[in-house]
């Protein structure tokens, strides 16, 4: 009786030993199965980020050309930054729709520097803040404001702040479809700094 239920035992330990090896050898095969899916995932998204890496290089908004914009920036003349700017802001978001505002610590009224077309500026020479609340409190706080579709607001009103003052702020009456995306937002916000840096920079000198 004893050996009988000696070789159950085995039997039943074999049978285990079997069912363990057979459910390792599925999972191996699973495993080897999922591994050439994202072995053939991984090279497809390689291929993708290399095609991605060489639009974005050879793409009007590519880095190279990007650098070739901002460098324009550092001219030496001070009188010359926000007319530069001008340009480079209507080359990035592909407009021709810019104007350039001097503004005056404490005031609403913005004088016009410069304009790409007529239909860049804003009630002519003079722009009166005071006139769209929304855009005045963005302006005197720093910050630059997205016009609501189908308002009649400018598309874009980015404030230059020069020690906590906005000095000059950049008006883009309209704005391409394709260039209303977050990428160019950011893009805007970083040229406003640079622009706040160069004026900055300028001012310092000045002032010694």
């Amino acid at each position: 009786m004893e050996f009988v239920f000696v070789g159950l035992m085995v039997s039943y330990t074999a049978n285990m030993l079997r069912e363990d090896a057979r459910s390792v050898r599925q999972d191996l095969e699973m495993l080897k199965e999922e591994y050439e899916d994202l072995k053939d995932i991984n090279e497809e998204n390689v291929l993708i980020k290399n095609e991605y890496e060489q639009r974005l290089l050879t793409s009007k908004s590519g880095f190279p050309k990007l650098y070739g914009l901002i460098s324009r920036l550092m001219v030496q003349e001070p009188d010359r930054i926000l007319l530069e700017a001008m340009q480079v802001i209507s080359e990035l978001v592909r407009t021709d729709t810019v104007a350039v505002y001097h503004g005056q610590a404490g005031s609403p009224w913005l004088r016009l520097v410069g304009a790409l077309s007529e239909s860049s500026v804003m009630d002519g020479k003079s722009w009166n803040l005071s006139d769209s609340p929304k855009i005045c409190d963005a302006v005197m706080r720093g910050e630059l404001y997205q016009g609501e579709f189908g308002s009649g607001e400018p598309a874009i009103v980015m404030p230059i702040v020069c020690q906590d003052v906005p000095e000059a702020v950049v008006l883009i009456k309209k704005l391409p479809y394709e260039c209303e995306t977050l990428y160019h937002i950011n893009l805007l916000k970083t040229m406003s700094l640079l622009l706040r840096r160069r004026m900055e920079k300028f001012d310092s000198f000045l002032m010694c």
